[in-house]
């Protein structure tokens, strides 16, 4: 459920940074460097309640 609330977070971000931002080309980069940014965020999150569980 968490990993959904970074992706969420992911996409605001990126949507902030390209209205903010007009270049489309960096945009996507930026976009794509921000959501793969939020999943590893997420998924280390994810993992790390795992492991708290089981100790």
């Amino acid at each position: 459920m968490k990993l959904l609330l970074w992706i969420g977070y992911g996409i605001l971000l990126t949507l902030t940074v390209m209205s903010i931002n007009p270049d489309p080309s960096l945009s996507v980069f930026t976009a794509a460097l921000i959501i793969t940014f939020s999943l590893i965020l997420g998924f280390l999150d994810h993992i790390g309640n795992q492991f708290s569980d089981k100790v």
